[in-house]
């Protein structure tokens, strides 16, 4: 079983049509594995009462958050009520391929994550997440997301097998949301896990304003957080701390001092490096 855990914020205007997209995938997946999911909602604004149809071919939960706690607590939760061996983290706003199941559970065979491409859509037009098959590839290497970026565009295009994913994640929550899924990829290449590909295009990102990550300072300070809970739980090398901490300083100044930007990237020729990498690999 696949369980799909999908936190809510504001989510109701977004729960029939992600059903129904998830029906048909579930659909597919009955029909040419014998196998089904399971989709945890779990509602991290208890203002609002969800509501959700529960005559699908799939098993449904709501779980209700008591108060707010962000999104990487809402998959937290989300995992504790999990009953599949394979976890999609799904955004609310977001949707898959009729053949997402399909393909990524044939797909991930002894690995312990596997990484589609996707789209980002814009509604008026679709952007490939990775234009050239490199760029792709750099997902399964450690070194770019410590030195580069994080080469995920979202956890949306993971199927992950839930004995992966390291106990840490689970009880470091990030209280600003924007870089749990980060933390949890830099964790999980600490722990061994073997990352793999499916080169199909399988995920859409909707892009609206409301996404944590069209805010740049949201996404700066939940990175700001991220590297010092790592820092604190001496997890990694100091080498790669100091990395991400360069990093941090290069997100909170290439936006108005360039001198400064050139500078750090000069003075740091591994993060130059990887930088220019992806960037020329046509990721991001």
């Amino acid at each position: 079983m696949i369980s799909v855990i999908v936190p809510l914020y504001k989510g109701n205007k977004y729960i029939p049509q992600l059903q129904k997209n998830l029906k048909l995938a579930n659909d597919n997946f009955k029909r040419q594995c014998n196998d089904t999911i399971e989709v945890i909602f779990v509602n991290d604004y208890p203002e609002e009462n969800v509501f959700y149809d529960q005559n699908v071919n799939y098993n449904v939960q709501l779980i209700r958050h008591c108060k707010n706690q962000g999104i990487h607590a809402a998959r937290v939760t989300g995992l504790k009520y999990s009953s599949g061996s394979y976890i999609l983290f799904l955004d609310q706003d977001d949707y898959i391929d009729v053949n997402y199941f399909v393909v990524l559970f044939n797909g991930i065979r002894d690995n312990d994550i596997i990484i589609c491409n996707g789209y980002r859509d814009y509604e008026e037009h679709k952007e490939l997440l990775y234009k050239r098959s490199l760029a792709h590839k750099l997902v399964m290497f450690n070194k770019v997301y410590i030195y580069g970026t994080d080469m995920i565009f979202s956890p949306g295009q993971c199927l992950i097998k839930k004995t992966a994913i390291p106990s840490i994640w689970k009880e470091n929550i990030l209280n600003i949301s924007g870089c749990d899924d980060f933390f949890l990829w830099i964790l999980m290449f600490k722990s061994g896990c073997k990352f793999c590909i499916s080169k199909s295009k399988l995920y859409f990102h909707r892009e609206n304003k409301y996404n944590y990550s069209g805010s740049s300072e949201r996404m700066n300070l939940s990175f700001r957080q991220m590297v010092d809970i790592i820092d604190q739980l001496n997890i990694i090398k100091k080498e790669y701390i100091n990395a991400l901490n360069i990093r941090y300083d290069i997100k909170t100044v290439k936006s108005y001092n360039k001198k400064k930007l050139i500078k750090i990237l000069i003075c740091n020729p591994k993060v130059l490096f990887f930088t220019i990498l992806y960037k020329i690999c046509g990721y991001r």
